[in-house]
């Protein structure tokens, strides 16, 4: 089965818009109001060049009225989120009434990429180790998680270009077992 690459980009699309607007257009009187929104991982939430902004952790801040902490760094994995102390920078200075923005695995998948693409998981095993490790240090800060997780990467044209056809499948079951 050949994926069509416009098809997949609309569909990362229509998914994107699909969590903004959840997130723009949730109801306030239900909500529980926040302090700060403070973002971690990867580039996913970190758009210093601006070409995807704003990210979905701005429009949350901005939903809520409440200002934004960038801890985010494109590139990041969750092994140098831990070394760069973006988990601990925030459990520091934030806590009770403050909402973590986490979204990171992407840059993971990519440098594991190659065992995923042969069916090997195992090391989607560090992964979860390490968000276990974010997570724990963010909530025993008392901070509110908002855990995003990531898109069937095989579905993204880049990754299509790279591997060969005959192994997007793995991809796809790496990215449904890592859900």
């Amino acid at each position: 089965m050949a994926l069509d690459p416009a098809n997949t980009v609309r569909r990362m699309r229509l998914i994107v818009a699909c969590v903004i607007a959840c997130a723009l257009f949730a109801s306030p009187a239900s909500a529980v109001s926040f302090n700060r929104v403070v973002s971690l991982g990867d580039s996913l939430l970190d758009d210093g060049g601006g070409s995807r902004s704003p990210v979905v952790s701005q429009h949350i801040a901005q939903r809520l009225g409440v200002p934004l902490t960038r801890l985010a760094v494109s590139g990041a994995t969750t092994t140098s989120l831990i070394s760069g102390g973006q988990h601990t920078t925030a459990a520091a200075n934030f806590g009770p009434g403050d909402l973590a923005v986490l979204w990171i695995g992407g840059n993971d998948f990519a440098a594991i990429g190659a065992a995923l693409a042969i069916g090997n998981f195992s090391g989607l095993n560090a992964i979860e180790a390490n968000v276990d490790v974010i997570l724990a240090t963010l909530r025993a800060a008392g901070m509110d998680v908002v855990v995003f997780n990531l898109f069937d990467l095989a579905t993204v044209p880049s990754v299509l270009d790279q591997f060969p056809a005959a192994l997007l499948p793995n991809g796809t079951a790496a990215a449904a077992n890592w859900r």
